[in-house]
């Protein structure tokens, strides 16, 4: 019995430090999504850095090749970075998407039919409201406040089509605020067990929108500052790091203009 009972407590705690360790690399991936933008901006300033010190360079003294390898070789650092940055975001949006579904579990038919019931008769009542002039910012708070989880999903699936349809014909609120709140608002009314679920599959949309742009924009500014006529444009790019560089000094951070 005694045996038993200590390997079941050993199993248990086994299977906890597993499931930390599992947690513990999705929030290292969520971070490396969100940590995207901040990296490939460091591999922009490198690139500039560098191209910078090569065409300052004596090249009496160095020559034409020695400045043609050197730009070479930091076009091709930086295009690396850029492929190890879209490697790593794209490992990490798997490994996000594979414990999200490992958390959903299998679906309830039953629970789901009843979910949906609810919904529909929630979005009739949220129709008719809006159709009354009720702005549907007031029917989020309203739903976040009575905890009413169907009433939010129920708007954030249909009210969308509904202000698209409304056209100018009624005053209805931006859908794209609506969503912001709405994100929040499903957040709150969620079962506990959900939640941590939901907030990961939030961090995964916009972390990886925004590692997929952050990418996608230094291999622009990679092909930018080395493509021919690109020297107008490297200067300017020098001229907001030296700004940058004497704004932390004085704790001032203006916005270079182009």
């Amino acid at each position: 019995m005694t045996s038993n009972l200590m390997s079941q407590v050993l199993d248990s705690i086994a299977a906890d430090r597993a499931a930390e360790r599992v947690r513990t690399r999705v929030d290292g991936a969520v971070d490396t999504l969100r940590g995207a933008p901040a990296e490939a901006e460091q591999v922009v300033d490198r690139l500039v850095r560098e191209l910078h010190r090569i065409r300052t360079a004596d090249l009496e003294r160095l020559g034409t090749d020695w400045r043609d390898q050197q730009v070479e070789k930091a076009v091709a650092d930086a295009t690396a970075a850029a492929d190890r940055l879209e490697q790593s975001a794209t490992d990490s949006v798997r490994a996000i998407a594979e414990w999200t579904r490992g958390q959903s579990g299998p679906v309830d038919v039953n629970a789901a039919l009843l979910s949906e019931t609810r919904q529909t008769k929630a979005w009739n009542r949220q129709r008719a409201q809006l159709d009354a002039g009720v702005d549907a910012l007031t029917l989020v708070q309203q739903a976040q406040a009575a905890g009413d989880h169907d009433a939010v999903l129920a708007l954030r699936a249909e009210y969308g089509a509904y202000a698209a349809a409304a056209g100018q014909s009624r005053h209805v609120s931006d859908p794209a605020v609506v969503d912001r709140h709405l994100d929040e608002a499903v957040m709150a009314t969620a079962p506990k067990g959900e939640r941590g679920r939901l907030r990961v599959e939030r961090d995964l949309a916009t972390g990886a929108e925004g590692a997929e742009l952050a990418v996608g924009s230094l291999r622009k500014q990679i092909d930018r500052y080395t493509s021919p006529g690109s020297s107008r444009a490297l200067d300017h790019a020098v001229r907001v790091q030296d700004v940058r560089a004497n704004a932390g000094v004085e704790g001032m951070a203006p916005a270079p203009q182009d």
